[in-house]
């Protein structure tokens, strides 16, 4: 596939031509005013427990991605998921509230069945 035409920098006042968004003195700048503007892993609720729990969900699934192998296929997990979210009630650090995915699943799947369940309760 053709890539597109490059374009202006995305910085004001830049008229370097680049196919990404920022080119490459701007592209450091962008990523430090992201990193602010989120926050760390840490004050996002991602630190040591979280990892921990991660490992052990990975672990216990064989490091395969439960919602492939229901479909017959056999996918690497790389994401750890609450089943229940912790942000509406479901245990933060229990093993029995998470469950191996893959990016594919956990990006696209998962997040359209949270979004009916969270409108089913409305």
């Amino acid at each position: 596939m053709p890539r597109r035409p490059p374009h202006p920098c995305n910085a004001p006042g830049c008229a370097e031509l680049v196919h990404e968004r920022f080119c490459a003195s701007h592209r450091k700048d962008a990523d430090r005013r992201d990193r602010r503007r989120r926050g760390t892993r840490t004050e996002r609720g991602y630190g040591p427990a979280h990892q921990k729990w991660r490992l052990a969900v990975l672990r216990a699934a064989f490091g395969i991605c439960v919602m492939c192998e229901r479909d017959g296929r056999t996918t690497a997990a790389t994401v750890a998921d609450h089943i229940i979210p912790w942000q509406d009630g479901g245990e933060k650090y229990a093993l029995f509230n998470g469950e191996a995915l893959c990016a594919v699943h956990h990006s696209g799947d998962k997040q359209r069945l949270d979004r009916e369940r969270r409108a089913s309760r409305v």
